[in-house]
């Protein structure tokens, strides 16, 4: 896995980052091994498309997969030093943005159905949220265009609930993909 270079502390922080995190769609019924290996296969096929990963340490023993997403482009932003605020009014900026988002929710699906089955891929679904300041919203079954738009929507939301969001401090942006466990060949979902 490719890891970039660390950038000095006099330098500032990039505008944005996005976080991934693999979790269990279930807390009480969590399957670690089917996140990790979904997890660690989505992450080499995502590395040999080109993409840039950094794995974040959680701590926890079976706990959730995360890692940060540094797609090049977005690198190239970060060099310029362009401000949050041009990031997020250039549609090229977003589409980007979109496009690696989707590519990594899309790889996951892939290596999920791959380890549990098109039968139960389709029965018991990956959850797909997109997550900016306090407002989630579902990416489920979404395609590039429609990824581009939720983005879009949230960044516009949250920046006219929250102006403070284009301050010093950048910008997260968490795509969260909840995996539903593996038993007998048949996922089961946990219903409260």
């Amino acid at each position: 896995m490719d890891t970039p270079a660390r950038t000095p502390a006099s330098e500032p922080a990039p505008p944005f980052t996005i976080l991934v995190a693999l979790c269990a769609d279930s807390e009480e019924h969590p399957d670690p091994a089917l996140i990790q290996t979904v997890g660690q296969e989505a992450m080499t096929l995502l590395c040999q498309e080109g993409l840039t990963l950094r794995p974040v340490p959680t701590g926890q023993q079976g706990g959730p997969l995360l890692f940060e997403l540094l797609a090049a482009s977005l690198q190239w932003v970060w060099e310029h030093r362009m401000t949050l605020e041009e990031v997020l009014n250039d549609a090229s900026a977003l589409l980007t943005l979109a496009s690696a988002l989707w590519t990594v929710a899309t790889r996951v699906r892939e290596r999920y159905a791959r380890h549990v089955g098109q039968a139960q891929r389709q029965v018991h679904p990956i959850t797909v949220t997109l997550q900016l300041g306090d407002m989630t919203r579902s990416l489920d079954g979404a395609d590039v265009a429609q990824v581009q738009l939720v983005l879009t929507d949230l960044v516009r939301t949250q920046r006219a609930r929250q102006p403070a969001i284009l301050g010093d401090g950048g910008l997260q942006v968490t795509l969260t993909l909840r995996l539903p466990r593996k038993r007998g060949g048949i996922a089961r979902r946990h219903t409260p």
